[in-house]
């Protein structure tokens, strides 16, 4: 069930929950964070590589992404927008709070989207069929770099997303999460999946110091933030690794 709750929040795909969910199983459900990543690259990687067979790489690579942003809704790019949005235009803690609940978005917040899909479009277009493994594993690691994050750093606001995940979020949903994330890094990738995650986890550390630093915490907004940074990150590391640059 908190798996279903936890596909439901995180994609479009339609999940019949039956009752409504309380905000502890909401906390609860983040363990399956990752395992809702190994769904959305699944279903990404499998239409790229069909698609890459067909047409152009550059044309396989934005139907892909396309698919990305309609599967996840949108929603992590959204809390990209309004993080950078709100560390942007607002020089107090609530000011930039204030402007990330504002529905409208800025200079930052495009700027912010631009550059990320710009590197995801980027890095999908030097794939080729080879890019399945990191465009599977990319969702996977992003979701559990926002767990990791939700366990290590406290809610900016004493209200929404941030402060039902967690209450709720104990070394029991981080280890599975975790168990998950590395289970999977280390399949698809081998050792290289190993370095990735361990790089992804001091990324999501500094990117979640930097937001707290401003917000004194962390919000669903800035989770969708992490969630998106590590998302290009792990696809222009596969780029290079593919192309034996790394």
């Amino acid at each position: 069930m908190r798996f279903l709750l936890a596909l439901s929040f995180m994609t479009s795909i339609p999940v019949s929950l039956g009752r409504m969910m309380s905000d502890e199983e909401m906390g609860q459900s983040t363990r399956w964070f990752p395992a809702v990543g190994g769904v959305i690259g699944g279903l990404v990687s499998s239409l790229f590589v069909l698609s890459s067979y067909i047409l152009p790489p550059s044309v396989s690579g934005a139907i892909a992404l396309i698919f990305w942003i309609a599967i996840t809704r949108g929603l992590h790019l959204d809390g990209l927008a309004d993080t950078f949005d709100g560390l942007g235009g607002g020089a107090t803690r609530e000011r930039a709070l204030e402007i990330m609940k504002d529905s409208r978005i800025g200079t930052f917040g495009a700027l912010a989207i631009g550059s990320v899909l710009i590197l995801k479009f980027a890095a999908l277009s030097s794939f080729g069929p080879r890019g399945f493994y990191w465009i599977l594993v990319s969702p996977i690691l992003a979701r559990w770099a926002v767990v990791w994050s939700i366990f290590h750093f406290p809610p900016a606001r004493k209200d929404g997303a941030g402060r039902v995940f967690v209450s709720s979020c104990r070394r029991l949903e981080l280890s599975v999460a975790s168990g998950f994330a590395l289970v999977a890094s280390t399949v698809l990738l081998g050792w290289i999946g190993i370095v990735v995650l361990g790089v992804t986890g001091v990324v999501a550390y500094f990117v979640g110091c930097w937001i707290s630093r401003h917000l004194n915490g962390l919000t669903g907004d800035s989770y969708g933030c992490i969630c998106e940074m590590i998302e290009a990150l792990v696809l222009v590391a596969g780029s290079l690794v593919l192309q034996g640059r790394l």
